[in-house]
């Protein structure tokens, strides 16, 4: 019924620059509700990019996400 996720990431073109882009850190809690193939799940993360300046600024971001899962039967 319940589940939850960590993520952590670092990313980065190395093919230009040896200089990492982007670090990101998110959690995701998943919950089945109502029935057993609805599901909602919420998504905190921060990030930090770096600008064109070079200095990095943590960024807030939260995502709200309703899945239904379809199953079926194969003749």
């Amino acid at each position: 019924k319940d589940a939850i996720t960590l993520k952590g990431g670092i990313y980065g073109n190395t093919a230009i620059s040896a200089q990492l882009q982007n670090y990101l850190l998110l959690a995701r809690y998943r919950r089945n509700f109502m029935r057993s193939w609805l599901f909602y799940e919420l998504e905190p993360q921060v990030s930090w990019p770096r600008s064109p300046e070079g200095s990095q600024r943590a960024k807030l971001a939260f995502t709200f996400r309703l899945e239904v899962v379809f199953q079926g039967t194969t003749h």
